[in-house]
């Protein structure tokens, strides 16, 4: 199923569901990944090379290639470039 996630853009504004045309799993993904670099520095990536990346990036695109296609379309779908990168360089 697709994931809705409710937007309010002032305090006294109408709340509105905005559909975002990926699994409720992907999503999640994506904001674990949002939520990590709240108190981590993002990855730097050199030439595709992740040996020198920190292990919890590592991990993290440790997935099947269907769901690391599915987490880097999620992630550029919601602007979020230093996955996009990350999970290209897997």
């Amino acid at each position: 199923s697709l994931h809705e996630v409710t937007v309010t853009k002032r305090p006294t504004a109408k709340k509105s569901p905005i559909r975002i045309p990926f699994t409720t799993q992907t999503v999640k993904k994506v904001v674990a990944y949002c939520n990590y670099l709240k108190h981590n520095m993002p990855p730097v990536i050199q030439s595709n090379d992740l040996t020198k990346v920190e292990q919890w990036y590592r991990d993290f695109v440790d997935i099947s290639e269907k769901e690391l296609a599915d987490v880097k379309a999620c992630a550029a779908y919601l602007k979020v470039p230093t996955l996009v990168t990350l999970c290209a360089a897997k």
